[in-house]
């Protein structure tokens, strides 16, 4: 049962009796190599992913602040005054503070 290298080289070794017991556990074995492989890209690519939504909501994040910031800005009640002001319009600004209706 001695292995030489040119037995290995020529291809023999895969004739041997012991070894042909064994084509099943070496396909499975190559099979399972695949599949890990496989599974490995496919992490990768998937952590790539979500890095790039984890960027990309991080950015919509800091557009809805400023959003809501320029929204507030303009929706003050001195910003509405001023606008109204600027148009000439015949809306005024109430001189008398808010009554409760019950």
């Amino acid at each position: 049962m001695k292995i030489r290298l040119q037995e290995i080289l020529n291809g023999q070794i895969l004739t041997r009796d012991t070894l042909k017991k064994q084509y099943k556990l070496i396909g499975l074995a190559a099979l399972l190599l695949v599949v890990y492989i496989y599974a490995g890209y496919y992490a990768q690519t998937q952590f790539g992913r979500m890095t790039q939504m984890q960027k990309e909501l991080k950015e919509a994040e800091y557009e809805l602040q400023t959003l809501q910031s320029e929204l507030t800005e303009i929706t003050k009640q001195s910003a509405l005054a001023d606008e109204l002001k600027k148009r000439d319009s015949k809306v005024k600004e109430s001189t008398q503070s808010p009554k409760r209706i019950r």
